[in-house]
């Protein structure tokens, strides 16, 4: 039985790695209970004036961003069809004797 140590040594790395996972995860709750009661001490109250001001500051953002998009799209569909055009209608041609 040459394998026996083997063995045991991949039982006690398991053992522990499970051990390892459970104080972990202790851990993570505690310190994100702690960060959220802080946090919620930090924040300060917006009127109501603040947040639709800050509303709109994201509407127009947006709108902003999404007409880059279509823009970019736009070119980029110009660019593709101008491209298949040269490729397909071109004049150069490609000789036998050239492949």
């Amino acid at each position: 039985m040459s394998f026996a140590g083997h063995v045991f040594d991949m039982i006690s790395r398991l053992k522990d790695n499970r051990n390892l996972i459970s104080s972990r995860h202790f851990n993570y709750k505690k310190q994100y209970r702690t960060h959220l009661e802080l946090s919620k001490e930090k924040l300060k109250k917006i009127t109501p004036e603040e947040r639709l001001r800050i509303k709109a500051l994201i509407i127009k953002q947006r709108k902003k961003q999404f007409v880059r998009k279509i823009i970019s799209l736009f070119i980029a569909l110009l660019i593709t069809v101008a491209l298949m055009y040269l490729l397909l209608f071109s004049e150069i041609k490609i000789s036998s004797d050239f492949l």
